[in-house]
């Protein structure tokens, strides 16, 4: 029985590998945003998809069953073969710092990246017109160039998805962020296989098997978190909250309404000399059911209207401090300590807003807590954003609960719209960051903003 031929297992899983990269590519076209993070992705699933396309070229052009497509030996489909895997490695770099929102402080290295790899990339095509650069290239040259300048670039974006993922174990954005870090080790370690079969013969080359397995593992992560990635998604989740917002505000305004109905029919049929305690007492039903109608379509209009934002240099701990000295007034009934880290910690924010959101926490700690609660607010700085903890011990939340705890309308209390933490959530995403929420141990649950400086 004869053996299995290696090379060409490996050449038509490289061209499995192609069609999986190129349709995923495909897809984060046209199915994402053209935020950098989705571009830059399309970019490597690109990269990716010319390297295993060409490199099953290089095997196709020297076996006879595609001689008839004219595909001779002599074809130079090797020396274009390097031009997607090594780009794909600078593109690496610049999504893993706009993923973990890094972008604005390492442009620098990522341009550097990029000045590496375009030389590295473009060189074995100009091995075809020169014998100094041709030598280069098929010798150790070109993967040593490969392995010494590119690759802490390609190390540097591991360490970046794993510290994020560390920052955000057990929210939602940690549940996504580890199927980009698995994908990402896969394909990195494979790919590396590739690299070093050249030198060293006897490792075998696994980065077209990888190719195929690191995207699959990255789609199984974007389909289990596709609301987060999905435009598609996240328009039939627009409908459905559409649904439920009517559903909602129509179900909290019938209660007032029915009030000042019934308070209404009552005044009617009294006599035509009305008790005048009477008369005060359903004027004051009244007003109290019309605030509350107020009070429901503003927290709707805070929903919906357009977030306007006036940015201006903020010492975020004087801001805390200040807000704070207003829920004083408040008599919540909460002992709240505040542990500054550092002195100055400054971001371009919008103060009132940011008032706004601290102002809301404390007050759903307060109510969470009831009599007698603690609440410790922390700040320090979290690379290029100011992390702010506020950490209560209240009875703290279910894991279902946690995890739906920032939809619209979702609430644990007895009354309201739910929209309190919803409302956070859009002025810390407009400011560039993010919320989210963890349960702490024995009791109480911490929420984490983080502002860009």
């Amino acid at each position: 029985m004869s053996g299995i031929n290696f090379l060409a297992v490996n050449s038509y899983i490289a061209l499995v590998a192609a069609v999986v990269n190129f349709t995923l590519a495909i897809l984060t076209i046209l199915r994402t945003s053209r935020e950098t993070v989705y571009v830059t992705f399309s970019l490597i699933c690109a990269g990716v998809a010319w390297w295993n396309f060409w490199d099953f070229m290089v095997y196709a052009s020297g076996n006879p069953i595609w001689l008839p497509l004219g595909l001779n030996v002599d074809t130079p489909w090797k020396n274009i073969v390097a031009i997607g895997s090594t780009l794909a490695a600078a593109v690496l770099f610049h999504f893993t710092v706009a993923l973990v929102g890094r972008l604005k402080g390492n442009i620098p290295w990522v341009t550097l990246a990029y000045v590496f790899a375009i030389p590295i990339a473009l060189s074995p095509v100009a091995a075809l017109y020169s014998e100094p650069i041709n030598r280069f290239w098929t010798g150790k040259g070109w993967n040593l160039s490969f392995f010494i300048l590119l690759f802490p670039f390609m190390l540097a974006s591991f360490i970046l998805l794993t510290g994020a993922f560390l920052r955000s174990r057990g929210t939602d954005e940690g549940g996504w962020l580890k199927f980009i870090l698995a994908a990402l080790v896969i394909q990195v370690t494979t790919g590396m296989t590739d690299l070093f079969h050249k030198i060293v013969p006897a490792l075998p080359p696994l980065g077209h098997l990888g190719s195929v397995i690191g995207p699959i593992v990255f789609a199984t992560g974007v389909y289990r978190h596709r609301k987060a990635f999905d435009v598609l998604a996240q328009a039939q989740s627009k409908l459905e909250l559409i649904s439920r917002m009517a559903a909602e505000v129509a179900h909290e305004v019938k209660s007032p309404l029915t009030a000042i109905k019934g308070v209404a029919r009552l005044q009617a049929g009294t006599a035509d000399v009305p008790d005048a305690d009477r008369t005060q007492q359903y004027r004051e039903i009244m007003t109290e059911e019309i605030e509350r109608v107020e009070s429901i379509l503003s927290n709707l209009q805070d929903l919906t209207k357009p977030m306007k934002i006036v940015k201006e240099k903020v010492n975020i701990n004087a801001l805390i401090n200040k807000t704070l000295q207003l829920t004083s007034l408040d008599e919540l009934g909460l002992d709240i300590s505040f542990e500054d880290g550092e002195k100055i910690l400054q971001a371009e924010a919008d103060p009132s807003l940011l008032k706004q959101v601290i102002l809301n926490i404390v007050r759903n700690a307060s109510e969470a807590c009831e009599r007698d609660g603690k609440l410790e607010i922390r700040t320090l700085l979290d690379h290029d954003f100011i992390r702010i903890e506020f950490t209560d011990d209240g009875p703290g939340v279910s894991e279902e609960d946690r995890l739906r705890i920032f939809e619209p309308f979702f609430t644990t209390k007895s009354s309201g719209l739910g929209l309190g933490l919803v409302v956070i959530s859009r002025i810390v995403e407009a400011h560039g960051g993010r919320v989210f929420m963890d349960n702490v141990q024995p009791t109480g649950v911490r929420i984490t903003i983080l502002i860009p400086r």
